[in-house]
C-alpha cells in the first residue's frame, strides 16, 4: 500500500507505472503488473535521493526521463534505475536559473522545450541546448506571478492556470493572453486543474466552479457551480477518463457528469451524480 496519505500528485507514465508524489513523503512508484513498489525519499546527504521531501508535480519527458517538481528546491531529474541524477535549483540572483524553488507546473511542448510554473515567480522556459531558463512575468501578459497549473493540450498549445484566471501562450507574440468570458471579462478565479476530452474540449477546475473552453474557442465558459448541480464551488481537480466521462473532485465529494438524454457529447450538469 501507499507509504503516505497526504498526496500531492499522481502520474501514470507511458509504460503504465503509477508515480505518486506526497507532501513530506517523497515519491513512490507502483508497478501494477507485479505489485512492486519503490519508494524514493528525501535525503540531504544521499546524492540519488530527492532534494526535497514534498513533491507537487511530475512530468514524463518525451525521452523517458521523469522530472519532479518540489515545493522548495526546484526540479529533480529521475533515472528509473538510479534515482535522482540531477536537477534545476533555484537562484533568484542568477537570470539563467529558476527564480523560485516552488514548482507548481511542468509541461513539455512538441519542440522539446520545458515549461515550468512557479508559485510566486511566474513561468520559466528551457529550450533544448540552452544554458539556462528564460523567465516570463507580468511584462509578458501574466496578471500575477502565482502560477497554479500548466497544461499542454494535444494541439501543442500551452495553457497556464494562475491564481487570477486562465491564460494561453501566444507563440507568435511570445506572450500570454488571458481568456475572457462571454461578456468580455476575465473571471477572477484560481485555476486548480485542467484536462482535455477527445473532442479537444478543455475542462477547468477552479475556485469558482467548473469552466470549459470549447474546441476552437477563446471563450472561458462557466459550466457548473452549486446552483447547477455541483456539491461545492471549490473544484480541486477534474479528470476525463478513457470512456470520456468527466469526474469532478471537491472537498465535499466526487461527482460524475452525465451525458444528455439524447446521447449527445455535451455533458448534462443538471444530472451531476454524487458518489458515496
Amino acid at each position: 500500500g501507499l507509504a503516505f496519505d497526504a498526496l500531492g500528485v499522481l502520474l501514470v507514465d507511458r509504460s503504465g507505472l503509477l508515480w505518486v508524489g506526497a507532501w513530506g513523503g517523497g515519491l513512490q512508484r507502483h508497478n501494477p503488473r507485479n505489485q512492486a513498489i519503490r519508494l524514493l525519499r528525501h535525503s540531504p546527504t544521499h546524492p540519488h535521493r530527492l532534494s526535497h521531501p514534498s513533491v507537487l508535480r511530475i512530468l514524463e519527458r518525451r525521452d523517458g526521463r521523469v522530472f519532479v517538481g518540489t515545493t522548495g528546491n526546484g526540479i529533480d531529474i529521475i533515472d528509473r534505475r538510479l534515482g535522482v541524477v540531477g536537477g534545476y535549483r533555484p537562484d533568484p540572483a542568477d537570470p539563467d536559473a529558476l527564480a523560485s524553488g516552488v514548482v507548481s507546473g511542468l509541461a513539455e511542448d512538441a519542440q522539446g522545450r520545458l515549461w515550468v510554473g512557479t508559485y510566486q515567480s511566474g513561468v520559466h522556459r528551457l529550450d533544448p541546448g540552452a544554458r539556462g531558463f528564460r523567465r516570463y512575468g507580468r511584462e509578458h501578459g501574466l496578471p500575477t506571478l502565482q502560477i497554479e497549473y500548466l497544461f499542454m493540450a494535444r494541439d501543442d498549445r500551452l495553457w497556464v492556470g494562475t491564481g487570477d484566471g486562465l491564460l494561453r501562450f501566444d507563440a507568435s507574440a511570445d506572450r500570454f493572453v488571458a481568456l475572457l468570458d462571454a461578456e468580455g471579462h476575465a473571471p477572477q478565479v484560481r485555476i486548480n486543474d485542467i484536462d482535455e476530452d477527445d473532442d479537444g474540449r478543455l475542462w477547468i477546475a477552479t475556485s469558482g466552479g467548473l469552466y470549459v473552453v470549447e474546441p476552437g474557442s477563446e471563450v472561458l465558459s462557466h459550466r457548473a457551480d452549486v446552483a447547477r448541480g455541483l456539491v461545492s464551488d471549490h473544484v480541486a481537480s477534474v479528470l476525463v477518463d478513457t470512456r470520456g466521462r468527466v469526474w469532478v473532485d471537491s472537498a465535499k465529494g466526487l461527482q460524475r457528469l452525465l451525458r444528455d438524454a439524447d446521447g449527445g457529447e455535451r455533458q448534462n450538469l443538471r444530472q451531476a451524480r454524487r458518489l458515496g
